[in-house]
């Protein structure tokens, strides 16, 4: 910019008309210069007082209390003369607002009245919504809770397979080793048998009475091993039926866990906040959605039983102080002391009063 430039701005600033501001201020400084020349006066004077006043100094201190009445008169009557002179303005501000009021408080009636209404329906679309996904939620649960019995009854059929062919197992392998036995007795009644057959054959020989000896004895029967007892089943379908019962209890387990993963994703959605189950958009571009919040019911405050120690970091220096000073004047002030309530001093304050 310009030295000329800056020169041309400045001298346009010049010829414009002063601002309503301006002229306000310098009306109310014309008309009550008076005042400010008796403020100044006042203040002189109490500049010219010395810091401290001797004890002895009775006239100099007679002095200053007529200096403080005078400072207190003329305070008091520049209060009355504002007061005065804004009346006016705030007759107009009064005016201003109370025809700009006639329009806003209708609306603002009519719009608290549309927002209730429609607080009113989003509530019940909220709680249609949430009956609906608590009902989802509850249906998903008790499918979960069917696939959780199946897969318990599962394994517990699964159990009793394995049980059922360990039974067998054991069964089989009695009826193999009784067989195995059978036939290891038969052997040796064969083989006593023969031996006995051989000696008396020997001792017939011995004796020469060959001739009259008896037709020897036939041989009897030879022992066989019963059959082993039937078995059930054969050892290939035992195993098949515990491999099915396996398998089963493997697809039951893989449901019941789909199914629990419903009824998470069920819970989340049951848990859904109120602006989400309420929000709508309007073709205009308008959105409403519900908007939730802690509150308390100032009605039911009891100041006998609500816990101050919880609210204890929540009041403000200034509640607190007001809270002091509404208890000191409730006390018997013969028996303050500095001490008197934990975590405050008190004191007593003296000051003059000048009337």
């Amino acid at each position: 910019m310009t030295d000329q430039t800056a020169v041309d701005e400045l001298g346009s600033k010049h010829n414009e008309p002063p601002s309503d501001q301006v002229i306000l201020e310098n009306k109310i400084a014309e008309d009550h210069h008076a005042l400010v020349t008796r403020k100044n006066q006042l203040l002189t004077a109490a500049r010219e007082v010395p810091k401290e006043i001797g004890v002895d100094d009775e006239d100099l201190s007679k002095d200053v209390t007529d200096q403080i009445r005078q400072l207190r008169d003329h305070r008091i009557k520049v209060g009355k003369v504002r007061v005065d002179v804004k009346e006016p303005f705030l007759m107009g501000t009064r005016v201003v607002d109370g025809f700009f009021k006639g329009i806003v408080d209708p609306i603002e009636n009519a719009e608290k009245a549309l927002n209730g209404r429609l607080t009113k329906y989003q509530r019940a679309v909220a709680a249609k919504v949430e009956e609906e996904r608590l009902a989802e939620q509850r249906k998903a649960e008790e499918e979960a809770r069917k696939l959780r019995v199946r897969a318990e009854e599962a394994e517990l059929a699964l159990l009793e397979a394995k049980r059922v062919a360990e039974e067998e197992r054991l069964k089989r392998e009695a009826a193999e080793k009784k067989a195995e036995d059978d036939r290891i007795e038969a052997e040796r009644l064969r083989e006593n048998a023969r031996i006995r057959d051989e000696e008396a054959a020997k001792k017939a020989r011995e004796d020469g009475e060959e001739a009259a000896m008896p037709a020897p004895q036939p041989l009897p029967p030879q022992r066989r091993a019963p059959p082993p007892a039937p078995i059930r089943r054969t050892e290939s379908a035992v195993d098949e039926t515990v491999a099915a019962a396996a398998a089963a209890v493997e697809v039951t387990r893989k449901h019941a866990a789909a199914a629990q993963g419903d009824v998470v994703r069920a819970t989340a959605s049951a848990q859904a906040r109120a602006a989400d189950m309420s929000r709508q958009r309007t073709d205009r571009g308008a959105v409403a959605s519900l908007s939730s919040k802690w509150i308390h019911d100032e009605a039911s405050l009891n100041r006998e039983t609500i816990d101050l120690e919880a609210l204890r970091q929540h009041l403000g220096e200034e509640a607190l102080n007001k809270a002091v000073r509404s208890w000191i004047k409730a006390q018997d002030t013969a028996t303050l002391k500095g001490d008197s309530l934990t975590g405050v001093f008190i004191f007593v304050d003296t000051k003059t009063r000048v009337r």
